[in-house]
């Protein structure tokens, strides 16, 4: 059950990271706003959660 929550989480991060615009959720008031769009598309993206933020350091063009 674990295993497979972890997979939806992944899957629902990486089909966020892939869209044109850069959702970010606001810290003061829990709202999400756009980001500038990414300059590059992405496709395999690596992403790690490490207490509370989340890192994504690259992906292949």
């Amino acid at each position: 059950m674990h295993c497979k929550f972890l997979s939806c989480i992944h899957l629902w991060l990486a089909t966020i990271l892939l869209c044109v615009s850069a959702p970010t959720l606001s810290q003061t008031n829990g709202t999400w706003f756009t980001r500038a769009p990414l300059p590059t598309p992405r496709q395999e993206i690596p992403h790690a959660v490490l207490q509370g933020k989340i890192y994504v350091p690259g992906g292949l063009r």
